[in-house]
């Protein structure tokens, strides 16, 4: 029977800069260059490489990223409306947090039938455990804004996700393209006709 060794496994660790039980972390190596090369300028290089991989493998029609939508004109209080819509959006999931927030959606249709879709199927506890983190806010309106943001859950993560929020009477909502387009991820629609 074929073994696959500690050795390999506490190496793959290391990738996620893990360690195995009695190892020492390993160490960060810096890549001999080249007589003349400017480290640096290698490391610029690697990440626009590597952003280009990410951007190719993670972007697809139900995790749309790409650029934000140019600035426009800002909201009088911009600094205060980036807070709130942050706020809001990160505190959008986890636990039954959804259902107590649907007034905090520009259009809740369809939303809670679609919730309980999910409810006893695969992605049951990642519904549960996730949470939203806000990474950048441009607000393209007064009363619109377009933000990048990550989910995490117990199992899974999906980052570079663009949301948007729209202000309705005064009051900031996370739209109901953005709460359906994250349910989309677990394959669930909040079209009712579906």
């Amino acid at each position: 029977m074929w073994q696959i060794t500690r050795q390999t496994i506490c190496q793959d660790l290391s990738l996620a800069s893990g360690y195995c039980d009695g190892d020492e972390p390993t160490p960060t190596l810096e890549p001999p260059l080249a007589d003349g090369a400017d480290f640096n300028e290698a490391v610029a290089e690697w990440e626009a490489l590597q952003n280009a991989y990410f951007e190719r493998l993670y972007c697809n029609p139900l995790n749309p990223c790409g650029d934000f939508d140019l600035p426009g004109e800002q909201p009088a209080d911009a600094d205060d409306a980036r807070a709130e819509v942050t706020t809001l959006m990160e505190s959008m999931y986890g636990a039954g947090a959804l259902l107590d927030r649907l007034d905090h959606i520009n259009d809740s249709t369809g939303i809670a039938e679609a919730l309980e879709q999910f409810e006893g199927g695969s992605f049951d506890g990642e519904v549960s455990s996730a949470v939203a983190i806000v990474d950048d806010v441009v607000f393209t309106t007064p009363d619109g804004a377009t933000f990048r943001y990550s989910i995490r859950t117990d199992m899974y993560g999906c980052d570079r996700r663009v949301g948007a929020a729209v202000r309705v009477n005064d009051v900031w909502k996370i739209t109901r393209g953005t709460v359906c387009s994250d349910f989309s991820l677990g394959g669930v629609s909040c079209d009712l006709s579906d």
